[in-house]
């Protein structure tokens, strides 16, 4: 199921929110509401929904593509060349700048730390590399 909506609830209720703040248009909306009539039917409930923004973008899912809409678009509209972002090795924030800052012509230089191994850690040392082309400021305490 998908909500119809020709535009997003923000910009429309403050219409000259994106001349002021010129968000780029990362995320690929609406996003579908899921009805899960399983969970519904285990928890003892008439209906369950579930509003899916894993498929928010097919470069990268999840809301945090919603927030970078503001966040890079504000760095193009200052005239920024790039951005810089620090977190944890399997951070999926480090990942998701990433991806959308090269989508969005913008360099990116990503700071990251170590943390305990764990999938994310495992998965963000194969393939972030590979998704996207960034300045990397060292894998601190990595070899």
């Amino acid at each position: 199921m998908l909500l119809d909506s020709p535009e997003r609830a923000l910009r429309r209720a403050v219409p000259d929110l994106a001349a002021r703040y010129a968000p780029l248009d990362l995320a690929e909306l609406p996003t579908p509401v899921r009805v899960l009539p399983e969970l519904a039917d285990t928890w003892g409930l008439s209906a369950f929904f579930v509003k899916d923004d894993a498929v928010t973008s097919a470069a990268y899912g999840g809301t945090k593509v919603r927030a970078l809409e503001w966040l890079l678009g504000a760095a193009r509209r200052a005239g920024r060349q790039g951005v810089v972002t620090i977190g944890p090795w399997g951070s999926h924030h480090a990942v998701a700048t990433a991806t959308f800052a090269r989508k969005s012509g913008l360099g990116c230089r990503l700071v990251l730390f170590p943390q305990p191994d764990g999938p994310e850690v495992a998965w963000a040392r194969t393939h972030l590399p590979e998704l996207a082309a960034c300045h990397w400021s060292g894998w601190l305490g990595f070899p």
